[in-house]
């Protein structure tokens, strides 16, 4: 698989991804969502600005793509493909894609590049796993936890996760399990992890005797609580390291009392070292965020009464995915800022 991989390295390189890049009438074109769309049928795709890219197309199945890494001019990403019968994972190399253990059941959550290596986590029968290049390892003692993301610093890798019985916040370095569990009677999850030379970050979420999710994340095993208001919940999903500031990105929101459901009222916002900025458009989720050269890039979707749309928002302001599509579905599950704009 290694050898393979290089191979489409090189292979690769002139594919139509990169002209995109080139086009200059592309909106922020050094911007990548990854997410889906449900026109007639769920499509894996990605944004490079505001021109989407199909990946996966929806008469071969469902598919959705969870994350990606743009290294050395070459669009890594990773995702999962169902199509009734079988649920693959996979990665694709701009835009050869590469499925994962045949017909068994597998799921990609995260991907990094190191080297030439290919770094893959998700889940292989419902048990959290680990890939390079293609190759599984199962991670060790471990069934009961959810994993959720990966980040790779001085070539160690760090994936984050939980106890789905205990519901306490853990992390891997390199294979090896780092329980969180500081004695408190909450049920913590986690999500997205970040890691420097000083701080290793988790973004996530606890419940505690109201049963209503509370953002929060951890700095080097330590929880510290974004959530001031009693009465509203909240979820963080990404987090990121700019100098010294921390962001976190998520949702805030309220139970609507005159609902007989108690529908969730949700507003896309981000904690800046823990001051609250609400993002425009209101029942929004941001899903992802990366900070570049004094912009605040912020990755997710809005919903209305009939469809979701996939967005970004940059230092606050809006920018919808497909805004001229009606009564279909989408999402931006993650992205990336590229280190040179293409149009320049």
């Amino acid at each position: 698989m290694q050898n393979y991989v290089r191979k489409e390295i090189f292979k690769l390189a002139t594919l139509p991804l990169l002209l995109l890049f080139a086009c200059k009438s592309n909106l922020n074109n050094d911007i990548i969502n990854v997410g889906w769309v449900n026109e007639n049928g769920r499509t894996a795709c990605y944004w490079i600005g505001n021109e989407r890219v199909d990946l996966v197309n929806s008469s071969e199945g469902a598919a959705y793509l969870t994350d990606l890494q743009f290294k050395d001019s070459v669009f890594y990403s990773c995702g999962t493909y169902s199509n009734g019968e079988r649920l693959n994972g996979f990665f694709a190399i701009n835009d050869s894609i590469i499925y994962l253990d045949g017909k068994v059941k597998s799921e990609i959550h995260s991907i990094k590049v190191v080297d030439d290596t290919v770094l893959l986590v998700g889940f292989f029968n419902s048990k959290p796993a680990f890939w390079k290049n293609g190759n599984r390892i199962l991670l060790e003692n471990s069934d009961d936890y959810s994993v959720e993301s990966m980040y790779t610093f001085n070539k160690n890798v760090f994936i984050s996760g939980y106890n789905r019985i205990e519901k306490s916040v853990c992390f891997w370095v390199n294979g090896v399990r780092v329980d969180l569990n500081d004695g408190r009677k909450t049920y913590e999850t986690a999500n997205n992890i970040f890691v420097d030379e000083y701080d290793t970050l988790i973004a996530g979420s606890f419940i505690k005797g109201e049963l209503l999710d509370k953002a929060c994340f951890w700095k080097n095993g330590k929880r510290i609580d974004l959530a001031k208001n009693l009465n509203l919940y909240s979820y963080a999903n990404s987090i990121y390291k700019d100098n010294n500031d921390i962001y976190v990105a998520g949702y805030f929101g309220k139970i609507d009392p005159n609902s007989s459901t108690y529908k969730k009222v949700r507003q896309a916002c981000y904690w800046k070292n823990g001051e609250l900025h609400t993002l425009e458009s209101e029942n929004s989720i941001a899903k992802s965020i990366m900070v570049k050269n004094g912009r605040v890039v912020i990755g997710g979707f809005t919903r209305t009464k009939n469809k979701t749309t996939p967005c970004y928002w940059i230092n606050g302001k809006k920018y919808d995915l497909e805004p001229w599509l009606i009564g279909y579905e989408g999402l931006s599950n993650s992205l990336s800022i590229i280190s040179k704009k293409y149009n320049e």
